[in-house]
């Protein structure tokens, strides 16, 4: 599996569903390779009844912040994966809403080609 996409807005931006207790929403997350966990708002929690699993200390530039951890599928270029993902809300000021990390990233071969704002996954 080779799979091109271009960016989106300018940014490398990558189409998940989140799967939960009620049913499963589509969202675009930024690929973020210094991220070690995917974070997603926390309506998402709230509307899928994901289960908490705990908090996490997350360091960001901003400092170290303690953050929920939930339990959820995640299905990305038709593979699914059962992981824990953070449920935060970024500042509204940010053009995007939820990141994927490393927790996701690692399981697949990804490129990213900033001159032609081209994303390559690849299923090693």
């Amino acid at each position: 599996m080779n799979i091109k996409f271009a960016y989106q807005s300018g940014l490398p931006l990558i189409s998940i569903v989140i799967k939960g207790r009620t049913g499963k929403i589509s969202l675009n997350t930024h690929i973020d390779f210094a991220a070690s966990k995917t974070l997603v708002p926390q309506k998402i929690a709230r509307e899928l009844e994901l289960t908490l699993k705990g908090h996490v200390p997350i360091a960001t530039a901003s400092g170290v912040s303690l953050m929920p951890l939930y339990k959820a599928k995640i299905i990305i270029l038709d593979k699914e994966l059962e992981l824990s993902l953070i449920c935060s809300d970024l500042p509204k000021e940010s053009p995007v809403k939820s990141i994927l990390g490393r927790d996701v990233l690692d399981h697949f071969k990804v490129c990213l080609n900033g001159k032609k704002e081209e994303i390559t996954f690849s299923d090693p």
